[in-house]
């Protein structure tokens, strides 16, 4: 059964989608002003998704403070920061090499988190690697995912979570979805294109 609405309230896990952000530059920095961070607490997390196309992520930084990855050794990655105070601020993504082709960003806010790493996760790579696929949560959990979109792909649907973002990049498309739990379960997620090829998709869990 999927809780509904995102906030829960008192001292249970939480969350809160605040948006997306793009940039198809060509940079090896990123920066993305003015993000939301959703309500300041002494329990809040802000956990950043981040396709960043054509290598893996050297840092990131919310508001400028250090985020630690916390899921994926490739693209699309997962970032994941305390940040007690601050309603809005600065999102930078850094190569530390290369520059990237584009880069694309899901922020969430998340409140009351008792696992700092996922408690189960899956990558699609885009090549031959279809969804969906089998994702373990806990009860009063989180599922989140993003997908980067193939060539041709002017939208991307989900399946077992709730599409939340869909956005257009480079003739491509940019997607996020989530979706809290009452019950320990296993949940297939799918995520399919609407045109030729696999979006490459990460799928986390947490608790």
């Amino acid at each position: 059964m999927i809780l509904p609405g995102a906030i829960i309230g008192g001292g249970t896990l939480s969350a809160e989608f605040q948006g997306t952000g793009t940039n198809a530059s060509n940079l090896t920095s990123y920066t993305f002003a003015g993000v939301n961070f959703g309500n300041q607490s002494t329990k809040r997390y802000i956990l950043v998704a981040v396709s960043n196309v054509g290598g893996a992520s050297a840092t990131v930084t919310v508001d400028g403070v250090s985020a630690t990855k916390i899921y994926s050794a490739l693209s699309p990655e997962w970032w994941l920061v305390a940040l007690p105070t601050g309603t809005s601020g600065d999102v930078v993504v850094a190569t530390g090499g290369a520059a990237a082709t584009r880069c694309s960003i899901a922020v969430w806010a998340v409140y009351h988190l008792k696992n700092l790493t996922p408690t189960d996760g899956d990558f699609i790579n885009g090549v031959g690697n279809l969804s969906p696929r089998s994702i373990d949560v806990e009860q009063r959990g989180l599922i989140l995912a993003v997908a980067d979109g193939a060539s041709g792909h002017t939208n991307i649907t989900w399946t077992g979570i709730t599409e939340v973002a869909d956005v257009t990049i480079e003739a491509r498309q940019f997607s996020a979805a989530w979706a809290q739990f009452s019950t320990a379960q296993t949940v297939s997620v799918g995520c399919t294109g609407n045109a030729a090829g696999i979006p490459i998709t990460t799928i986390i869990a947490l608790r």
